[in-house]
């Protein structure tokens, strides 16, 4: 079936609505105009295994506790032009794109904002398509883990509160249009680890406001800075520590330029 909502859907307001508030596998539209608030869920406020489109805000988390994930989608998700999607209140993951699943963020995600979100700001582990804005906090372990897929970014990544601000184990494009930035990590700003491949072509800023740990950026994989400026500032050990892997820079790299980075500006260990 098709479930279009073009009012006012509030679930789990006054009491608890189960695992999850919206469980769709068909299709969903939130359309312009109309608003969707869940709280109150165990496992999930949406779970996604079909084509969900959302055009309106929607606030999960903002009263009580919505379970494990805000929004675990396994096939597609589209926040469009327009729209909003705000998560508080998760105790693992706010946003969870799972195997099998394309998330395509046109617009505004924001996630931590007021409360706790668990582990996991934004993990991903299939293909994820950010030409929006995306703001995380309060994560107690990763900000955004790419962690099996593909993420690519032509648009803003803000990222605060977290061990590690971006952690990835995949494929991360940051293309052109991309601005990365990451403050108030605990160990690393930037985690390049296992199979991961960063590709930038744009903007990464670390540290620049607040300090990122230990790294501005550790890398343990494949790094390729082609293209656009990178800045790194506020680390305690080493601005960038190239730790057993391979990193390749033919672009522009700014190290310490505002703030001091540790024993060690460029770090190489092979």
């Amino acid at each position: 079936g098709t479930f279009t909502n073009l009012a006012i859907l509030s679930i789990g307001a006054g009491f608890g609505v189960g695992e999850y508030g919206i469980w769709n596998k068909a299709t969903f539209n939130s359309n312009g105009g109309s608003q969707l608030t869940i709280n109150r869920s165990t496992d999930a406020a949406i779970e996604n295994l079909g084509t969900f489109t959302n055009l309106t805000t929607i606030n999960l988390g903002t009263i009580a506790s919505i379970g494990t994930y805000g929004v675990r989608n396994y096939l597609t998700f589209n926040n469009n032009a327009g729209s909003a999607i705000n998560v508080d209140r998760s105790t693992d993951a706010a946003i969870n794109n799972e195997v099998g699943g394309t998330f395509n963020n046109l617009t505004s995600i924001v996630v931590g904002a007021n409360q706790n979100i668990g582990q996991y700001g934004v993990w991903n582990s299939a293909i994820f398509n950010n030409s929006g804005s995306i703001t995380v906090n309060r994560s107690s372990v990763y900000g955004l883990w790419n962690y099996l897929g593909t993420f690519t970014n032509t648009s803003a990544i803000n990222i605060g509160n977290a061990q590690f601000g971006l952690y990835n184990n995949a494929i991360f494009n940051n293309n052109a249009g991309g601005a990365i930035t990451i403050d108030r990590s605990s160990e690393a700003g930037l985690y390049n680890y296992g199979t991961g491949n960063f590709i930038n072509l744009a903007t990464v800023s670390i540290g620049g406001t607040i300090g990122v740990g230990n790294y501005g950026i550790r890398n343990l994989s494949m790094f390729n800075n082609n293209a656009g400026t990178m800045t790194v500032n506020g680390s305690l050990n080493s601005g960038i520590y190239n730790d057993n892997g391979t990193f390749t820079n033919i672009a522009a790299i700014n190290i310490g330029s505002t703030s001091g980075v540790g024993s060690y500006g460029l770090r190489n260990r092979n």
